[in-house]
């Protein structure tokens, strides 16, 4: 199963993620997501302001 993630900004600038064998963990967790691969063009920033929290590998924003 794969997550895609779209954006836009105000300006009409897209960017997407895609995230494959992922977990949302619960409330209790804060929904820290981990997963195995990520492709796309958002970069951390994005990810960073946006609730999903990466926690793969020892990595997390």
């Amino acid at each position: 199963m794969v997550l895609r993630v779209d954006l836009e900004d105000f300006e009409g600038s897209r960017r997407y993620a895609e995230h494959d064998e992922f977990l949302v963990r619960s409330e209790r967790e804060l929904y820290k997501m981990s997963y195995k691969t990520y492709k796309g063009d958002a970069d951390g920033a994005v990810l960073k302001s946006s609730i999903i929290s990466r926690s793969s590998k020892s990595t997390q924003y």
